[in-house]
């Protein structure tokens, strides 16, 4: 059309999709907890919200992650009483790294 002048479309910022409420509420909660980096629990929840719920990460996020952070800070409460020289970031670096490994590749 001769003449016309071109319309511009309004931009609309992207909105924050929570697709997964009870991921976003755990990673908030593990993101207040004192973590040590060698676990890697954040590249781990970013592998959960990549792949999205399903069979497999489902009870990672209810139940295995949840305990398994539990447990490394219950050993770090109780590792100055701890006679067997377990390494409390070492334990969870490992749950991580099982769990990670359950995770689909997307």
């Amino acid at each position: 059309m001769a003449g016309s002048v071109p319309r511009s479309v309004p931009r609309v910022a992207p909105v924050p999709s929570v697709l997964w409420p009870q991921l976003e509420e755990l990673a908030s909660f593990v993101g207040s907890a004192p973590l040590p980096p060698s676990a890697n629990v954040p590249g781990l929840l970013e592998r959960l919200r990549t792949a999205g719920p399903g069979p497999t990460t489902e009870p990672i996020v209810r139940r295995r992650l949840p305990l398994a952070v539990d447990g490394y800070l219950r050993a770090l409460t109780w590792q100055p009483w701890a006679v067997d020289g377990a390494d409390p970031a070492a334990e969870l670096a490992r749950a991580v790294d099982e769990m990670a490994a359950l995770v689909p590749a997307s």
